[in-house]
């Protein structure tokens, strides 16, 4: 479910369990600078797009076929917790079991937003996957879940003091539609490696000291939100500088010849085309039709 403005208020003066993944660097979605900017105050607010969109109003529906399936009941707190004893690790959980309850703790953050977990049971993570990229990375069964889900789901575990979270799995895409449930154990090693991680980030957070972009997406818009204008003036070339200039450079040659070469297989391509508009097989799909215009564009569309 969407969260409120004062979840994402909460959530920027701590660690959430989608943070986690990106500050080992196993998420595909957020990377480590971009959660940087997100608790400093600086970060943009990421536009919905149509795969958020959906997975916001499956969730429910994801959920209850859980409850169904396992004949248990649980429920969907929509509130953002926090470790009793440890403030700054945080979670939202998809949902939990009737026997674990939530309590406020309003003397923790003044307006009645940050919440522990008691008793005994376990939480659930609900998910949706699409393409057949995504599908693919899930396993039949056990715990063969993708890694950056792993780690949400043991972050989620030691928030909630717990020793089991499961997940439901929607696979839905061209293949059908699929259900299918897992269930990960609580391993307290990799939770300790995960807080160390988390607390040497906050520090750095403290001093000022950003992590390193990794050239994903996520870090384009982390640089777009941290460094939004220039103030005319130029710096001294350094050390550094000199020596990524020589990388950037032999990168640049690289890419040129890679797009020579693509060129040339496009071209191989659309001579086995001629006048055929395209061609598809398990995986992939080549186009290449005419616009409005009559001008032929050349697409492809892999999986």
């Amino acid at each position: 479910m969407p969260l409120t403005q004062a979840q994402l208020e909460l959530r920027r003066k701590g660690i959430t369990a989608t943070d986690v993944s990106a500050l080992v660097g196993l998420s595909p979605y957020k990377s480590a600078l971009e959660v940087y900017a997100d608790k400093t105050g600086q970060s943009k607010p990421i536009e919905e797009n149509e795969a958020m969109r959906w997975g916001n109003v499956l969730e429910p529906i994801i959920a209850q076929r859980y409850a169904d399936e396992n004949e248990i009941a649980i429920w969907q707190p929509q509130k953002t917790v926090e470790k009793e004893d440890t403030a700054w690790m945080l979670c939202t959980p998809d949902a939990l079991t009737k026997t674990l309850c939530v309590h406020a703790q309003p003397e923790l953050c003044g307006q009645n937003t940050a919440f522990v977990v008691t008793g005994d049971g376990y939480g659930v993570e609900v998910k949706t996957a699409g393409s057949a990229q995504q599908v693919a990375r899930w396993g039949k069964a056990g715990d063969d879940v993708p890694e950056e889900y792993i780690i949400q789901c043991q972050w989620s575990m030691a928030v909630c003091n717990v020793a089991r979270w499961d997940m439901a799995v929607l696979l839905a895409g061209y293949h059908g539609f699929e259900y299918r449930q897992y269930t990960l154990e609580r391993n307290d090693k990799l939770i300790g490696i995960l807080k160390d991680r988390a607390c040497v980030f906050l520090e750095n957070v403290r001093k000022g000291i950003k992590p390193k972009p990794d050239g994903s997406q996520s870090a384009r818009r982390a640089f777009d939100a941290l460094y939004s204008r220039d103030d005319g003036t130029d710096m001294p070339p350094t050390a550094e500088m000199r020596d990524l200039a020589v990388e950037l450079r032999a990168a640049d040659k690289d890419l040129k010849d890679a797009q020579g070469e693509r060129e040339a297989l496009q071209q191989q391509f659309k001579a086995l085309l001629g006048e055929s508009q395209g061609v598809r097989d398990f995986g992939w799909k080549v186009t290449w039709r005419a616009d409005k215009r009559g001008k032929r564009i050349f697409r492809t569309h892999f999986s």
